[in-house]
């Protein structure tokens, strides 16, 4: 049995790149003294005997503060712990639980499994995530991308490997991987304004005088409703699916995704100039999720945004049952968690007040 109850680890991909900004390792502290003598470690916590070293619980901590100005003071620190009902030592306890613990266990129940993620897949996955931003953000963004999010090449190749690892685990301790009709139903009550969107077609141009002459032919007013039989005939027509189905929002570019979201159903953009072409886009079905929702209105939505819903619904269905299951490992580990050390730099005294 674990010697301490730990949180619920906030273990999602999607959700972890968002905390994973808030909460970025800061690598690099020294383990020499002034004297230049070696420092013995000091051990933070042991999961079934490995170690947790006090050292890297505290750069993480540091590189939490180092996001946010206001934390970088004693007085800005004291203030925000206080806030968010912490002191030093329950805010290190926090991150040792629901950080450090689990992802140790992941690294050893892969290790058991022979689960790995070798350096060919983790380049090849980098890759792709390097190309998907650059694409979006420009060429030569990619650091600044990294940056934004907290991290810097090493950390976020840490980062990307711990996911792909968690990813396989999942896929063999999760048998039951489809959602049930009531978790799909659950998710689109939930979350409904996420699958509001657009359908839209383009037409690309050289020009933009031709995109615009070719536009005219259409309506020379922008309120003026356009039907996709005549839009059709302008040129070769793209179907750009749903801006709120991810496999096709993620082809549209935040150019194309802005003239979209001013579009009524039926109504052409004026040029848009995309990827170095000239774009009409025609928005030819605004859909809506209804505050009232059945699992037959369900099932007459449209097909992409339907199985959208279905892919939501599965991911969070195999997420909790991931997180049953890494419970049951945690309740059944060998945790220790050290008290904490005098000394350290988050350490601040809060008023009691």
């Amino acid at each position: 049995m674990a010697a301490h109850a730990l949180d619920k680890p906030i273990r999602h991909p999607l959700l972890r790149l968002v905390l994973a900004s808030a909460l970025a390792v800061v690598l690099g502290a020294s383990l020499f003294g002034c004297s230049g003598i070696p420092k013995e470690p000091q051990v933070a916590a042991t999961v079934n005997g490995t170690v947790i070293a006090e050292d890297e619980v505290t750069e993480y901590i540091e590189g939490f503060r180092s996001k946010n100005d206001s934390y970088g003071t004693d007085a800005g620190w004291a203030a925000f712990l206080a806030n968010a009902g912490y002191t030093p030592s329950s805010f290190r306890m926090h991150i040792i639980e629901t950080t450090f613990v689990p992802n140790e266990l992941v690294r050893q129940e892969c290790a058991s499994r022979k689960i790995v993620v070798t350096d060919d897949q983790l380049d090849l996955v980098i890759e792709q995530e390097k190309s998907y931003y650059e694409q979006r953000y420009g060429e030569d963004s990619w650091g600044s991308v990294l940056a934004s999010f907290g991290y810097d090449e090493q950390t976020w190749r840490e980062n990307e490997e711990l996911r792909l690892l968690e990813e396989q685990l999942t896929d063999v301790v999760v048998k039951d991987k489809k959602a049930s009709k009531s978790d799909i139903l659950r998710m689109a009550r939930q979350s409904g304004s996420n699958y509001n969107g657009r359908h839209s077609y383009y037409i690309d141009f050289k020009t933009e005088k031709q995109a615009q002459a070719a536009r005219d032919t259409l309506a020379k007013s922008a309120d003026a409703t356009v039907k996709p039989k005549a839009f059709k005939k302008l040129g070769d027509t793209v179907n750009a699916g749903w801006n709120s189905v991810t496999a096709d929002r993620d082809k549209m570019s935040n150019e194309y995704l802005s003239a979209l979201s001013e579009l009524d159903a039926r109504r052409v953009s004026a040029p848009v100039e995309d990827n170095g072409t000239w774009r009409l886009v025609l928005c030819d079905q605004v859909f809506t999720c209804p505050a009232e929702l059945t699992y037959a209105r369900l099932a007459a939505f449209p097909k992409k945004i339907y199985a959208q819903i279905e892919s939501d619904a599965s991911k969070a269905h195999v997420e909790d049952a991931y997180m049953d299951w890494l419970d049951e490992v945690t309740d059944s580990a060998d945790i220790q968690v050290n008290a904490m050390p005098d000394g350290l730099p988050y350490a601040v005294v809060l008023d009691e007040d």
